[in-house]
């Protein structure tokens, strides 16, 4: 009987402790979402930011952003308490409350790292005329004629190309060591690889391309599964994801998500014999993926921000469309893992080098098809549409977006406005959902 009071005891107490522990932590995270806001007087130029964040530091992402943009400000000589925070910003409603709480802060710039809330942004932005707000991922700052919005991207495409070209460089290591199993191949003998995106829109399917056509241009012969999770941080359907493309044999996988779960379970299955890596996106993970990460890619958000506090120090024009990208410092392929292949790092320094010199044309019409024929035409609706909306908020022009320089014909991207819109499936690539059983071409 004492034995028996005794367990009864000790459930208690573990229950009691998990609930306290619940309790502080959702009062943290509340706590870490809210901000003691001061309403000061600034002098004249004096800049406050504002920074709107889609999650908080415990994603990869919101981490990388609230870095960066401390990183900025600190060298354009602005105090962090000139910083004012909105964290877990994921709805338009949530957008609406954050755009007052900057306004009664004082802010004169906001950074709006979520482009989920972009048209809630466009349609009360003039209520704060006194604050210049810049979209990450934007897409209608010009087309909306307000005045006081600023679409700015990155373009992902180039360090995406790279990281293709690091996972050929593996795949091709481990065809001449003979590695690689039948699961590896599909039935017309093409290596598989894996690909996992947050939306089904233009930035991933350029992101996912990109990553494609780098692994071809060393290895040609491959094939990529792209499954979607519908979702930035959505860890179950991410597990399901990467679960179902290592059980089909992908060799190596790319994301643009921004969770942890996707280097863990690659990790555990590499541990578990394997043969299977990945490309970290928006930040190194080497310590959830020691073995499996080949190589990270890392957004120098510091250097965009920078870039922008400075323009609005010295009162420049700044344009409503700005693209970063290697030769604007605002990208870099790092965090090599040990079984990364033989000379990487040379390889990637030189075509980084080509990307800041325009020399490399990553959707070289020549080397891909869409349904078996070559690209001689992209017209791209430059409207902005929200979510799956037939009519535009903002109608922008149909423009084509196919380029011919010297003898190569390219698809432009970042050109006729700073965020992606490549927006084809080439032939190699099958698109799936989480939940779908078999792919749609």
């Amino acid at each position: 009987m004492k034995k028996l009071i005794s367990l009864i005891a000790l459930v208690l107490v573990i229950v009691c402790s998990v609930a306290l522990f619940i309790t502080i932590k959702d009062k943290k995270k509340s706590d870490d979402s809210l901000q003691t806001i001061k309403k000061v007087s600034l002098k004249k130029g004096e800049i406050r930011l504002g920074v709107m964040l889609p999650g908080d530091e415990t994603d990869s992402f919101s981490k990388n952003q609230i870095a960066s943009v401390k990183d900025a400000a600190k060298q354009c000589n602005i105090p962090e308490n000139d910083i004012i925070w909105k964290t877990q910003v994921k709805n338009s409603s949530e957008c609406k409350e954050a755009m007052s709480v900057f306004a009664e802060a004082n802010c004169t710039h906001v950074f709006v790292t979520n482009e989920r809330v972009a048209a809630s942004v466009y349609e009360n932005a003039e209520d704060y005329p006194d604050i210049k707000f810049f979209v990450y991922g934007g897409t209608a700052a010009k087309i909306s004629k307000v005045k006081n919005v600023y679409d700015y991207s990155l373009k992902d495409s180039e360090y995406r190309y790279i990281s293709g070209v690091i996972s050929g460089m593996k795949i091709k290591e481990l065809q001449e060591k003979n590695a690689l199993v039948s699961e590896n191949y599909d039935d017309d003998n093409k290596i598989r690889l894996g690909f996992i995106g947050s939306y089904n829109n233009s930035k991933t399917i350029s992101a996912y391309t990109a990553f494609f056509l780098g692994v071809k241009s060393v290895v040609p012969d491959v094939t990529m599964d792209v499954e979607y999770t519908d979702g930035k941080n959505n860890v179950n359907n991410e597990g399901t994801a990467v679960q179902r493309l290592m059980s089909r044999g992908a060799v190596v996988i790319g994301y643009d998500t921004i969770s942890l779960s996707i280097p863990s379970v690659v990790q555990a299955q590499k541990d578990g014999g394997k043969n299977v890596y990945l490309v970290s996106a928006n930040a190194n993970m080497l310590d959830i993926a020691p073995t499996a990460q080949l190589a990270a890619e890392t957004n120098k958000f510091n250097n965009v921000y920078k870039d922008i506090i400075t323009k609005c120090k010295n009162n420049e024009k700044i344009s409503q469309d700005l693209a970063y990208g290697y030769k604007e410092d605002a990208l870099e392929i790092t965090s090599f893992g040990p079984e990364a292949p033989a000379n990487v790092s040379e390889t990637v320094n030189a075509l980084q080098e080509q990307f800041k010199q325009n020399q490399i044309k990553v959707f070289d019409t020549s080397k891909f098809k869409v349904n078996g024929s070559i690209l001689t035409k992209a017209t791209i609706d430059l409207s902005f549409y929200e979510d799956n909306e037939k009519e535009a908020i903002y109608k922008g022009k149909e423009k084509n977006a196919i380029v011919k320089e010297g003898d190569i014909n390219y698809f432009s991207e970042s050109s006729l406005r700073s965020a992606a819109y490549f927006n084809y499936i080439i032939d190699g690539i099958k698109e799936m959902k989480v939940g779908e059983l078999e792919p749609k071409e």
